[in-house]
């Protein structure tokens, strides 16, 4: 007996402020032993724009800070591309990243800073125990593009920390400018074609003006298409 396919869904990405105030802070209320810790796993998953499980496979000694631009550097595990087996992912207090580099900041000179070098940044065995957490989150009025029919719909999600990521590729383009091969270079990607994906999509026009899920949706169409 086949399986029946299983429904695809795009998650449109919200804004740094919603993941300030709608994720990193709910994140400190959690009822857990880890709670002061998972805030600044989303904020350090969100600037890198990392897996979670290359997340967590960062250690101590990977993160340097460069004085001469006052920026952090992280040596961050490409672990699903054999070509960049490592990426350096700057986090500096610009633009809009400035309130999730002062948190990372914060958590850098008050634990990393005191870790042996082959220690890990987060205490967590593996990404499936991270997400335990993250999925007590929920986070509402989120666009959602149903790709069977092509509609979208707002809804309510579970936070999964692979969002974070996906935030974080539309920022680079809406916020930041990063054109496809920047893009690719930060997530590392092995193929130009998700860069692309973000990039003909053009979040810097979508998230700088109130377009409804109608208009969105047919410029989605439009790339699926192959017309954009």
């Amino acid at each position: 007996m086949q399986k029946p396919k299983r429904k695809r869904y795009f998650y449109g990405a919200i804004s740094p402020t919603r993941i300030r105030e709608e994720i990193v802070k709910p994140l400190f209320l959690l009822n857990s032993r880890y709670n002061t810790i998972l805030p600044f796993l989303a904020t350090f998953t969100y600037l890198t724009g990392g897996r979670i499980s290359e997340v967590l496979y960062t250690r101590a000694k990977d993160i340097t800070y460069d004085e001469v631009n006052k920026a952090f550097v992280v040596n961050l595990k490409t672990l699903k591309n054999r070509v960049i087996g490592q990426r350096q992912i700057p986090i500096a207090r610009v633009g809009k990243d400035k309130w999730f580099y002062d948190m990372f900041e914060k958590y850098y000179y008050e634990y990393v800073i005191e870790l042996d070098p082959d220690d890990k940044v987060f205490p967590f065995r593996s990404r499936f125990m991270a997400n335990i957490y993250f999925k007590k989150i929920y986070i509402q009025n989120v666009l959602v593009l149903d790709m069977e029919n092509k509609e979208w719909h707002e809804r309510t999600i579970r936070l999964f920390p692979h969002y974070l990521r996906h935030c974080r590729a539309s920022h680079l383009v809406s916020h930041f400018g990063f054109r496809e091969f920047e893009l690719m270079r930060f997530m590392g990607w092995s193929s130009s074609k998700p860069a692309s994906f973000y990039v003909k999509l053009d979040y810097r026009d979508i998230l700088k003006k109130m377009i409804s899920p109608d208009i969105l949706s047919t410029m989605f169409n439009k790339y699926l298409e192959g017309k954009l």
